[in-house]
């Protein structure tokens, strides 16, 4: 039986969560001392209108944005791996399991391959950050009669709810 979109956004959610957490310390101290940096300069020049002030606004975010997108490159990877490693040993993410969902191969099987769970994480991860591809990807499960998101079709799996019999 295939797992509802409600138990997969769940799941998701629960995962979500964990990644939030492993890598939530990081994003804090970035957004804190964009903040800081911010005050300082907004402080600085009250009259946001005028060149100077506008020049020292600009470099603000220019030197957060290196530091961004480091921790957004760390935090896709870490994601990356999170999916791919729980994905390909044991077929499920914690999330997944708390809901009693599994990914399994399409043609059968009881847990995807290496290569395949590496693809279906890639995928997911990528599509993340960008709204519309995130939307797209896994809105196209409601779709399909083998509620498959993108990154499962490009992956060649379904899931399903509960654990494959071995």
């Amino acid at each position: 039986m295939l797992a509802s979109w409600q138990r997969r956004l769940i799941g998701y959610l629960i995962d979500s969560l964990i990644i939030f957490a492993v890598t939530s310390a990081l994003w804090i101290r970035l957004f804190i001392s964009f903040g800081n940096r911010m005050s300082n300069t907004l402080s600085a020049h009250p009259h946001t209108g005028t060149a100077t002030a506008q020049a020292a606004i600009g470099r603000v975010f220019s030197t957060t944005l290196g530091p961004f997108l480091v921790e957004l490159v760390f935090t896709m990877v870490l994601a990356v791996l999170y999916y791919w490693v729980l994905t390909a040993n044991w077929g499920t993410t914690v999330g997944k399991r708390c809901v009693s969902a599994w990914v399994v191969p399409a043609a059968g099987g009881t847990r995807p391959g290496l290569g395949a769970s590496f693809l279906r994480a890639l995928v997911f991860v990528v599509c993340a950050p960008i709204l519309p591809l995130f939307l797209i990807d896994n809105l196209w499960l409601l779709a399909g009669r083998r509620r498959q998101c993108l990154h499962d079709k490009a992956a060649r799996t379904i899931v399903v709810r509960g654990k494959p019999a071995p």
